[in-house]
Parts: C-alpha cells; structure tokens; sequence
C-alpha cells in the first residue's frame, strides 16, 4: 500500500491528476472523466477486474472470465443500466485485438499503481459525495461484487435507492477494491469488498 505522496491528503482534482499521471500509458484520459460520474464506479470495476485476468493470463483463457460478467451484467441491468454489457465487450475486443496493449498492460499489472488509483478514487468519491456522513447514523452493509452475489448486490442497492436516491452512487463509490502484494493470478485474490454506506437515518 505505497502511495507517494500522502492520497489521504489530497484534494479531488489533486488525486486525479497524479494518478492519470501514473496510469496514463494504459488508460484512457476518458476513463478517468467518468470516475466523476458515482454511478460509473462499480461498472469500472468490474471491467477492471476482467482486464486484470488478460493482464495476468493469455487473452483465450480470460474468456470464461469475461463470459462470468456478462452473467453477472445480465443480473444487474437495472440497477447499472444496458450500457455496460458493451462497455465490456468493447475493452475485451479491444485488448484481445491489440497485443502491444495487453502487453503493457502484463507489465504494468506487477505495479499495484493502477489498483491503488481505482480504490483511492472511490474512497474519495465516498467522502465527496457524502461529506460528513462517516460515523453518523445507521449503516447499509451492500454484499461482495462478484457473480455469486449479483442478485444480492442489486436488491442492497435497489433498497437503499428507495430510500435515499443520492445514496446510490456512494455504495457504488464507496466499494474498496482489497488487493494483495503480488497480483498474479495464483497468488491474489481480486475481490470487492463492501464498504459502509450511510442509509436514510442521520
């Protein structure tokens, strides 16, 4: 967990700006305008997290991985919307079309810069959409964001956005992305870890 300089620190914009300057080769500068977009988080996570397995293994056994999303997107359409299922084809497409990228990505997936930068953005999506809300009120626990517990993850959110709409985007936001040392596949575990999320109590 080494990030130079202090992110805790840091302002939206301050963090934004020195993680494109890390994770620039490999991602688009658009991608990083939709982390402004609370609702975007979990859905570039989860593409995230499949180009984590093209990273780490050759392009045609990440296939069922990709195969696994697609369930888990069809489970999840009406809670993140239609749009991600071609998000995600897209960038398959993309990275099994284009070695020189997927190699640079295998390089890069031995730097945990780019896992750091998905998590801090959340962290602090969580505090900037609801400042002040840490320690306060009752606690909306969402599940693990894996196809196991896809279906389990829509009812948390379709709840807690029938009682607060704005809450939404921060169960998405505030969904940290737990990370070992060593991110190959034999050795790390990729999952999302729910973290608390305030309800309408206050």
């Amino acid at each position: 967990m080494e990030w130079q300089p202090d992110i805790d620190r840091m302002g939206p914009q301050q963090l934004l700006d020195h993680c494109w300057q890390s994770i620039k080769p490999v991602i688009s500068e658009t991608d990083i305008i939709e982390f402004e977009r609370d609702a975007t988080v979990l859905i570039f996570r989860s593409i995230f997290n499949f180009q984590h397995r093209l990273a780490t293994e050759q392009t045609e056994l990440a296939k069922p991985y990709f195969d696994k999303y697609v369930q888990s997107i069809e489970i999840q359409k009406q809670t993140f919307g239609s749009e991600v299922y071609s998000e995600v084809q897209t960038r398959y497409e993309f990275f099994e079309n284009n070695p020189e990228a997927l190699r640079e990505l295998q390089q890069r997936a031995a730097d945990n810069k780019m896992w750091r930068f998905y998590a801090a953005v959340a962290d602090n999506l969580f505090d900037r959409l609801c400042p002040g809300t840490r320690g306060k009120g009752v606690r909306v626990e969402a599940p693990p964001c894996n196809i196991g517990n896809a279906q389990a993850l829509q009812t948390a959110l379709e709840g807690v956005r029938s009682r607060m709409p704005p809450v939404r985007g921060c169960v998405q936001a505030s969904m940290i992305l737990q990370v070992s040392d060593s991110i190959s596949y034999l050795t790390s575990k990729i999952d999302l870890t729910p973290h608390r999320t305030p309800s309408s109590t206050t």
